[in-house]
């Protein structure tokens, strides 16, 4: 509440002692005051009308300054009435009451849909498990077939799979996983394992994949989450008719947090880390394939667009970039993507070259 406000608010109460002022003063007059006195009564009740609303204002702008001083420094403004003192005057601590039993049903409301929340993702964690189950015995049973359905059984066994995990990644996405780990990963060893693990699906749409990473190029990330994200990249050029794919690293200096600014990105800012963007490993994952519409590209990291491309061929959750861009953001990872439609598309994903991750990783995590 303003001090403009407070007035407004308090206009009749003004215009009362106004009115009180001058009665006082003609009564004053026609009992034989003379006017001197009866301006000097007028003055007296006017000042004293303006001091009991002063300190009214006082009282009350304070009252609301903590409150609009709370509500903003809280990082949930329903928590703010917890941190503030119950005021003494009646008309006050009326609206104080109001707005701590809101608070208390804001509070009580979101405990609930926090316990559904968690009751789903421990129900869709538990499933994911128990569905592996049936996939692998399935697996066992294609092994008999013939060569030829055999081999179209297990991509499609393969298939649902990545479609299991992504559900699983897709529950853990807001949560600390117990095996959630940033440590240093040689970057040639992740792309390669993420190869081979889609080697029946690359061969299976004829994509050949070229690694142009070497040995020993390290950088900070957690194995699990980094290569579900490289796999998410492999996986969509497969999909968009790619024959090629090429994984190339490079080193940036200073500038190399900046290069980055592409069409849709997601991930921390040179701000956020400091120094640690100043310095940075890039992955790129370049496909030929299809590549993304111009309209399309600044939507590919939210949660279910498929893309035009996508819609037409009926073969995509629009999922897969969206949990990429989470846990970019959760591994204080910088990813865009850019693409010339009918040309190319590449994958980046830029590794700050600062232990200090780890530390800002676990606090984006357990702030969420």
């Amino acid at each position: 509440m303003s001090v403009r406000d407070f007035l407004v608010a308090r206009a009749p109460y003004l215009i009362c002692g106004l009115a009180v002022a001058l009665c006082s003063a003609s009564i004053a007059f026609a009992c034989g005051a003379g006017r001197d006195a009866c301006v000097l009564i007028a003055v007296v009740v006017i000042l004293l009308m303006a001091c009991v609303i002063a300190f009214d204002g006082w009282r009350t702008l304070s009252f609301f300054r903590e409150l609009d001083g709370l509500m903003e420094g809280a990082k949930e403004s329903r928590l703010a009435m917890a941190l503030m003192d119950e005021p003494r005057r009646p008309d006050l601590l009326s609206c104080y009451d109001a707005l701590d039993r809101m608070a208390r049903a804001a509070s009580s409301e979101v405990g609930r849909k926090e316990d559904d929340a968690e009751a789903y993702r421990r129900y869709v964690e538990a499933w994911t498990h128990e569905v592996k189950t049936p996939l692998a015995a399935s697996r066992l049973l294609a092994k008999h077939l013939d060569e030829g359905v055999r081999s179209q059984m297990e991509g499609e066994l393969d298939r649902a799979d990545s479609f299991v995990d992504q559900a699983l990644w897709y529950a853990r996405s807001n949560t600390v996983s117990s095996d959630y780990f940033i440590r240093r990963l040689d970057l040639r060893e992740v792309v390669a394992g993420v190869c081979r693990d889609n080697a029946r699906f690359l061969i299976e749409r004829g994509v050949v994949p070229q690694i142009e990473v070497s040995q020993g190029t390290w950088v900070y990330s957690d194995a699990k989450w980094l290569g579900f994200m490289v796999s998410q990249a492999v996986v969509n050029a497969a999909k968009s008719g790619a024959t090629h794919l090429r994984f190339i690293v490079r080193e940036n200096e200073a500038e190399g947090a900046s290069s980055l600014s592409g069409s849709g990105s997601c991930g921390a800012s040179e701000d956020t880390l400091g120094d640690a963007a100043a310095r940075t490993t890039t992955l790129e994952v370049i496909d030929d394939g299809c590549g993304i519409s111009p309209e399309d590209l600044p939507r590919v990291f939210d949660a279910g667009f498929t893309g035009s491309h996508a819609r037409t061929k009926k073969s995509s959750t629009g999922m897969g970039l969206f949990l990429c861009a989470r846990m970019a953001d959760c591994l204080g990872l910088s990813l865009s993507l850019a693409s010339e439609e009918g040309v190319r598309t590449r994958f980046i994903l830029s590794f700050p070259h600062d232990a200090r991750l780890v530390e800002y990783g676990k606090e984006k995590l357990s702030s969420r």
